[in-house]
């Protein structure tokens, strides 16, 4: 979920989103475990650095079931939340593009105008695969070759 995400709102011009690569080597100069569990307070200390280049804002995704998703956008100076989008998809083959959905209502509160949202803005099941499976195994694949495996 968190590669679909991503993938979507990296297709905005506006939004800065960080790699994972970037966030393990971050937590791993923070003496974190490359896989440690982002909460909000080590979210602040991640963001630091970008702040540091003009970004002041952090996204979470949280993918609480197979059918329930919320989108968090952080204030990572302040901890204040800026916007939030909360999906539901009724099965799980909607996922993929009921997150899209979400991605797209959070490009727009995040203040990116309609015009730019509707040019940048690529169905995630065709910026990524329509397979959730797929998805999933290519994550982990990514996962694994930042670990150097």
């Amino acid at each position: 979920m968190k590669s679909a995400a991503s993938v979507g709102l990296g297709q905005s011009p506006f939004l800065n989103v960080v790699s994972d690569q970037k966030i393990q080597q971050t937590l791993k100069l923070m003496g974190q475990a490359p896989d440690a569990r982002i909460t909000p307070e080590v979210g602040k200390q991640i963001c630091s650095p970008q702040r540091r280049e003009g970004h002041d804002d952090r996204l979470d995704c949280v993918h609480r079931n197979t059918v329930s998703i919320t989108l968090n956008a952080v204030n990572a100076a302040t901890g204040d939340n800026i916007a939030q989008e909360q999906v539901q998809a009724s099965k799980k083959e909607e996922v993929l593009s009921t997150l899209g959905t979400a991605v797209t209502a959070m490009r727009g509160k995040l203040g990116e105008s309609l015009a730019s949202v509707k040019k940048f803005d690529k169905p995630l099941d065709e910026a990524t695969t329509s397979s959730l499976e797929a998805l999933k195994a290519y994550s982990e694949g990514t996962a694994a070759r930042l670990e150097g495996e």
